[in-house]
């Protein structure tokens, strides 16, 4: 977890500092929320680029294992789910940001996916067709259809959208209206009056947070200096990286 309150003030600190504006709550909490949402998918991208260097003996185990340490981002927001099937049929789970992996309930057997036209093609052949140790599925938006239709449920394997990060507030009114941080209180006079929630994110992302944070914010108060500056400051990061 990394506390909402510390990175809104983070920002909030740089901004005043370089006398570039100000972020207001509200567009702190839409920047957040996508911000958010860039960082574990750019944790794949990682992920999957040191998996390549390790494979070839380019980077060492131990700490310099990154490979581990995107995995380790990715892991916070892993879930394991029972699905239950009607007529081989079930919806997935409404928070899955990806899928990976489904097994039949209670065992080792996977159930390999398989494309709407290869579908089509697999069950009709008595050759191919599908048993219940070797079942398949397709995806269609929301919800899989199973073969054999006899299965009556399923463990998913999935990664969790991540909750919304919310700096939730109330407003002093004779204090020049300013804006009071309310870490856990909800109701009428709060905004947004279901509180305050902290970012899910791995607490070594904090820096990329705030810089990513401050890229959106030169552009929401059309400074292009502080979106310039944080994205200099995120190429040198990656840089690095690399």
């Amino acid at each position: 977890m990394i506390n909402v309150d510390k990175v809104y003030k983070s920002v909030l600190l740089i901004l005043n500092k370089e006398q570039r504006g100000y972020l207001t709550p509200d567009q702190f909490n839409k920047i957040a929320r996508q911000v958010q949402l860039e960082l574990l998918e750019s944790a794949y991208y990682k992920y999957n680029k040191e998996l390549v260097k390790k494979k070839s003996g380019v980077i060492n185990s131990d700490y310099a294992d990154l490979s581990k340490v995107e995995k380790e981002k990715i892991d916070i927001f892993a879930k394991t789910q029972t699905l239950t099937l009607t007529s081989g049929t079930t919806s997935l789970p409404a928070d899955m940001y990806r899928l990976v992996n489904l097994t039949v309930s209670n065992t080792t057997d996977q159930v390999e996916e398989v494309t709407k036209s290869d579908w089509n093609y697999i069950t009709a052949s008595k050759l191919t067709a599908p048993s219940a140790k070797y079942p398949i599925y397709y995806r269609q938006v929301d919800e899989i259809k199973v073969f054999p239709n006899t299965l009556t449920s399923l463990s998913v394997d999935y990664v969790k959208t991540p909750s919304d990060p919310v700096w939730a507030y109330s407003v002093n009114t004779s204090a020049n209206n300013m804006y009071i941080y309310e870490p856990t209180a909800t109701g009428a006079g709060i905004v947004p009056n279901t509180g305050s929630n902290n970012f899910e994110l791995h607490p070594s992302e904090e820096t990329s947070l705030i810089i990513n944070i401050l890229a959106y914010t030169g552009v929401t108060i059309k400074d292009p200096a502080v979106a310039q500056a944080a994205m200099a400051q995120r190429g040198y990061i990656d840089k690095l990286e690399n």
